[in-house]
């Protein structure tokens, strides 16, 4: 199964788990997405960032 086969079939299945909590829902993918920009080359300490801003994101714009 390809990246982004994988990537669709994760987001119908958490889009039917969550419903319209968008935070759990994107919360949910982040481990998928950072697996991903692992393989790219994405150095630790980039993908620790990047965890860090999606989360502090998320808990800024959803309620």
């Amino acid at each position: 199964m390809s990246d982004a086969v994988a990537y669709s079939a994760l987001k119908k299945a958490l889009a039917k788990r969550f419903g319209k909590e968008r935070e759990r829902y994107a919360q949910a993918k982040t481990d998928f997405i950072l697996s991903i920009l692992e393989r790219c080359g994405f150095s630790e300490k980039e993908l620790d960032s990047i965890k860090r801003a999606n989360h502090l994101r998320l808990r800024w714009q959803c309620p």
